[in-house]
């Protein structure tokens, strides 16, 4: 399978908007979406929870657009972040919001990898993975992920009643899993299958069980599993700090995302 780089970025992206909009489709959520825009709102008081992605916008109706979905948003009563890909138009659109009062919530470094390049280095045997398939589970898994991240209770819970609502079915496209040493839950991921491509999300460990090789541990096993249901790409947005793990894997990367912000008081 030949695929080029330019391929791979589009991938990257087109998962990510798929990520997204899916947080869109649970219970008591909403997704909007035309040829210019996407929104998705959970109605959770966290940036990262409600948004605006996938922009097209015509350059002369950029600043009223900014305005209307900062309109409709500050109505619903929850802030929100705006993801801005390497396709977003026009190509000042970050410029812009930073004047219509945005700011930058963080910047992530766009990876990609065919699946049968993947270096599938055999996890170490003291670890076992779940897949997250029960309330119970899901739970655990949260409680997990917020320790990994340092998020407040209130972060917590809200992370936690999204994902309840968006349903744990088998074939969902969106699956969590737990690293467990010596019967503890120690670190996380998550993965969302589209379209032949497997896109990680939420890989995290927590700090007593870090330099492990747990993160790793958890890639591997989310990779594997999508391998398994006939996946070939993986695809994934990393900080700086994962960059150096995911080569080693057999990433490269393909392109940068930014995120902002127009309610900065709570962050993840």
């Amino acid at each position: 399978m030949n695929v080029t780089q330019d391929q791979l970025s589009t991938a990257v992206e087109a998962n990510l908007f798929g990520w997204l909009s899916n947080y869109g489709r649970g219970q008591d959520s909403a997704l909007q979406s035309d040829d210019e825009l996407a929104l998705f709102y959970t109605g959770a008081p966290l940036p990262l929870l409600n948004g605006a992605f996938r922009a097209r916008i015509r350059k002369g109706a950029a600043d009223e657009r900014i305005q209307s979905v900062t309109r409709e948003f500050d109505l619903r009563g929850v802030p929100f972040a705006w993801w801005l890909g390497p396709s977003a138009e026009p190509t000042d659109l970050a410029r812009r919001l930073r004047r219509h009062g945005f700011l930058h919530l963080g910047k992530a470094q766009g990876m990609a990898a065919r699946l049968q390049d993947i270096r599938w280095e055999n996890p170490a045997s003291r670890f076992t993975v779940r897949r997250v398939q029960t309330a119970e589970d899901l739970v655990s898994w949260s409680e997990t992920l917020s320790r990994s991240f340092s998020l407040t209770d209130r972060e917590s819970k809200a992370w936690r009643e999204v994902h309840r609502r968006i349903g744990l079915d088998e074939d969902s496209p969106l699956r969590h899993y737990l690293v467990f040493s010596e019967q503890r839950a120690v670190s996380t991921a998550s993965t969302f299958l589209k379209d032949g491509v497997v896109g990680l999300y939420h890989v995290g460990t927590v700090p007593e069980a870090r330099r492990e090789g747990l993160a790793r541990t958890a890639t591997i096993h989310a990779l594997s599993d999508a391998r398994d249901t006939g996946c070939r790409i993986a695809i994934l947005q990393s900080s700086k700090l994962g960059v150096r793990l995911y080569e080693r894997l057999g990433f490269r990367m393909t392109s940068i995302f930014d995120v902002y912000t127009h309610r900065h008081e709570v962050t993840v």
